[in-house]
């Protein structure tokens, strides 16, 4: 059941960031938009630092700024970084690919 949630949260993540992609005309655009907005939404990390349980990296940034005060976002930004590189390579080169054809 969790998992079937956890799909469709992505395969919404995935539909919100093309909408995002579509806002713009010029390619880079397109692609760093994509990638911003995807690996913003979709990201998860661990909800506090000794606990197992995933959650997606937005929400954790606003209830740590609502509820907390020494959130430490460094922790929550490293996975954002490594989907946003891999996304916006993958990205390019996908984009990239299909305007040679």
């Amino acid at each position: 059941m969790i998992l079937i949630a956890w799909l469709i949260y992505f395969f919404l993540s995935l539909i919100i960031s093309s909408l995002f992609r579509k806002l713009f005309k010029r390619r880079l655009l397109k692609v760093i938009t994509f990638s911003l907005v995807f690996s913003f939404l979709s990201s998860l990390w661990f909800t506090f630092p000794t606990s197992q349980d995933l959650a997606p990296i937005s929400s954790i940034f606003l209830i740590g700024l609502i509820e907390t005060e020494n959130f430490m976002a460094m922790r929550i930004i490293r996975p954002f970084i490594l989907l946003f590189i891999v996304t916006l390579i993958i990205d390019f080169f996908l984009s990239r690919r299909k305007s040679k054809n």
